[in-house]
C-alpha cells in the first residue's frame, strides 16, 4: 500500500524533538481524535504569524542545438503567497470539589481536558477542510474552500445536485513541497498548554473553586503544488449502501478518484483518502468483497486501513454530508 509516512514529520514527531514529555501527551490526544490531524506533516513558519512560501508556476526548458552553436539561458517562474497561522485558544474549567472526591486530582483533571482536546482537534481539522476567511477571518482557508469548483482541474463532480445533500473525498499527497502544515517561528509545535492552578469560578451568582487549564494551538496549511490535492465533490449523501444508485455512484467515483490520483506527481505516490463516517462505510464495504479489483486493506500506524488501489482511505469525522453543490 501507499507509503504516507515517508519523508514525513508529523505533528506527534514534531512534538517528541522539544523533550516536552506533556507536550507529546498531549500531541498524542489530538491524534486519537482525527486522521487528517494524524496524518498532517508540519513544519515550523519563517514568520511568526505567517508563512511566505513560493510556488513554481513552470518549469525551465532547454534548447535542441548543434556543434558550434550556443542555447539561450532561461529560468523557471515563480510566485509568492503567504499563509496565515490561526490562533485557537480555550480554558479548560474542573472544580476543586469533583477532582479531590475522586481519589487522584490530577487523573481526573487530565481525564477531564482529554474531552476538551478533543473539541479543540474536531475544530482544527474542520479549518482544514472549511474554514473561511472571507467569513471568519480569524481562521486559515480550508480545502473545500480553496477548491470550490469544477472549473479547476483538480476538483472533480461525482453529479450529485440536491442542494445540502453533498460529501466529497479530499485525496492529499503530504510533505513540505506538497501539502502540509504550519506552527509559528520560535514555538513548540504551535501547541502550549498552561496550568493556571486554581481560580473563582461564578455561576447563576454564586461562587465556587475550580482549577483551569488553558490550552492554545496555533496552525496554518499551506498547499505548495496544487497537484496535491485533489477533491471529488459532489457525492450523494442519505443513500442506502445496497442500492442501486450507490452502486452507480460507487462506479462513478471509482473512475473519477482514478483520474484524480494520476493527475497527481507520480500518479498519485503516497496519496491518502479522507472521508466522513458514512462513505467509509460504502468503502468498507466494497474492502471486503473479494471480487473487486480497486479496494482492498492494508497497514497503517499500526492498524488494519480500507484501501483504494493501495492508498489508504482515512476518516475524518468534519467532512460533513450536507456540503452545498459544487458547481
Amino acid at each position: 500500500m501507499a507509503d504516507v509516512t515517508q519523508n514525513m514529520l508529523s505533528l506527534h514527531e514534531a512534538a517528541k524533538r522539544f523533550h516536552n514529555k506533556q507536550l507529546v501527551e498531549i500531541v498524542e490526544l489530538l491524534e486519537e481524535q482525527d486522521d487528517f490531524v494524524k496524518d498532517l506533516q508540519v513544519t515550523e513558519a519563517n514568520n511568526v504569524t505567517s508563512h511566505l512560501t513560493t510556488l513554481r508556476t513552470s518549469l525551465a526548458q532547454g534548447d535542441f542545438y548543434m556543434i558550434n552553436e550556443g542555447v539561450a539561458s532561461k529560468m523557471t517562474t515563480t510566485r509568492q503567497i503567504e499563509e496565515g497561522i490561526a490562533m485557537l485558544m480555550g480554558y479548560s474549567k474542573v472544580s476543586q470539589k469533583l477532582a479531590r472526591i475522586s481519589g487522584n486530582p490530577e487523573a481526573f483533571r487530565k481525564g477531564e481536558d482529554k474531552g476538551f482536546i478533543e473539541g479543540f482537534t474536531h475544530q482544527i481539522s474542520g479549518m482544514g477542510f472549511y474554514g473561511d476567511k472571507s467569513t471568519n477571518p480569524r481562521k486559515v482557508d480550508g480545502l473545500a474552500t480553496r477548491y470550490n469548483a469544477l472549473a479547476y482541474t483538480n476538483v472533480h463532480g461525482a453529479g450529485g445536485s440536491t442542494a445540502d445533500e453533498q460529501t466529497s473525498i479530499y485525496i492529499v499527497q503530504h510533505g513540505l513541497d506538497k501539502f502540509h502544515g504550519i506552527y509559528p517561528r520560535g514555538s513548540q509545535a504551535g501547541i502550549v498548554v498552561t496550568d493556571e492552578g486554581t481560580e473563582t469560578a461564578v455561576v447563576d451568582g454564586k461562587e465556587f473553586p475550580i482549577y483551569r487549564t488553558r490550552f492554545d494551538w496555533d496552525l496554518g496549511i499551506v498547499v505548495r503544488d496544487d497537484r496535491c490535492v485533489q477533491r471529488v465533490c459532489n457525492i450523494p449523501t442519505g443513500v442506502d449502501v445496497t442500492s442501486q444508485t450507490a452502486v452507480d455512484a460507487m462506479k462513478l467515483f471509482e473512475n473519477l478518484a482514478i483520474k484524480a490520483l494520476n493527475l497527481m506527481p507520480k500518479k498519485g505516490k503516497g496519496a491518502v483518502l479522507y472521508c466522513n463516517n458514512e462513505l467509509m462505510t460504502y468503502f468498507d464495504i466494497k474492502a471486503k468483497d473479494k471480487g473487486n479489483v480497486v479496494w482492498g486493506t492494508g497497514n497503517l500506524w499500526g492498524e488494519e486501513v480500507t484501501t483504494f488501489r493501495g492508498h489508504p482511505v482515512r476518516l475524518s469525522d468534519t467532512i460533513v454530508s450536507t456540503e452545498a453543490v459544487v458547481s
